[in-house]
């Protein structure tokens, strides 16, 4: 496994532009599971007779959250690859 990781990224200043480059996206991507943990917390101290209901609702809710988050990303992934190389020609 060090081998292929020494082989991707050779030279240690690619590995910290890499990493640069991926921290924010990692802590966008830890601030909103740490959101979804919270209002699961918080669902579950409403009275029994709703929290049931809302953390049923939360369960499909976050899977269509993150369903629609990862169409988006994927559809601005690709526009942004098309463009830079559309602008690069």
């Amino acid at each position: 496994m060090a081998a292929l990781f020494k082989k991707l990224l050779p030279d240690p200043a690619r590995s910290r532009t890499v990493l640069k480059l991926a921290a924010p996206i990692m802590a966008a991507m830890l601030t909103q599971t740490f959101i979804n943990l919270l209002d699961t917390i918080l669902v579950g101290y409403l009275p029994k007779e709703y929290s049931i209901a809302g953390q049923a609702g939360l369960g499909y809710s976050v899977i269509l959250h993150w369903l629609i988050g990862g169409f988006v990303s994927a559809i601005s992934v690709g526009t942004q690859a098309m463009t830079a190389r559309r602008l690069g020609e």
